[in-house]
């Protein structure tokens, strides 16, 4: 028997598009709450938000015509899809800026889409499936974000747990020796670390869509 979602009737379609556009709502909510986050932490909230892709829609189609394979990579990988910053007006200088690549969009609108699909069962679900559920698509959120701030990270933006390392230790108040001594421990691991948040995300989210199917 075809899910309800597959059944192609008019219906179906119907369902498919509110499924679609409350888990953009929700990955929207996500976003927010990330930025949110983030100026809590700096004291700044953001004031703008970029793309290139929006800024420079002519550019990149008349390049993906030349060159469509050097074109989606720039678009799917090197460059993010957008970006929201905290600017200072009077320098035009970014204080913060958080980096949304494609990757990390995916992930944000698959968990929308998870959430959705997996309401009813997520309301009825233990407080120990729902910690599974929780860690799970924070690990796997996180994992995705990129953040550049301007106290520590003049190279670009680093992998957000990288940044928030930094900037501990670039803040008077807040460095220690020791934490330099834990920093110097953990740097050459980070990118490890980063592809563990992901991996281990997913894997609880895994057994969380185990759970809850038995």
């Amino acid at each position: 028997m075809p899910h309800p979602l597959e059944d192609g009737s008019p219906r179906s379609g119907t369902k498919l598009w509110r499924l679609l556009g409350i888990s953009l709502l929700l990955a929207l909510g996500m976003v927010l709450l990330e930025v949110l986050l983030v100026a809590l932490f700096s004291g700044q909230l953001p004031n703008r938000i970029s793309s290139t892709l929006i800024a420079n829609p002519g550019f990149f189609a008349r390049y993906l015509l030349e060159a469509p394979g050097t074109t989606l990579k720039l678009l799917l990988i090197d460059k993010p899809l957008f970006e929201i910053a905290a600017v200072q007006t009077s320098t035009a200088v970014d204080i913060w800026r958080l980096h949304y690549f494609s990757h990390a969009i995916l992930a944000h609108l698959g968990l929308g889409v998870l959430l959705v699909r997996y309401w009813h069962a997520v309301r009825r679900i233990g407080r120990q499936d729902l910690l599974l559920f929780g860690s799970g698509a924070v690990l796997l959120a996180s994992s995705t974000l990129y953040l550049f701030h301007s106290s520590c990270c003049t190279g670009g933006p680093l992998w957000i747990i990288h940044t928030g390392l930094l900037a501990s230790l670039f803040n008077p108040v807040t460095a220690t020796v020791a934490r330099l001594d834990v920093y110097t421990v953990v740097q050459p691991w980070l990118d490890w670390l980063q592809a563990g948040f992901a991996l281990t995300g997913l894997l609880m989210l895994g057994l969380f869509l185990r759970s809850i199917r038995k």
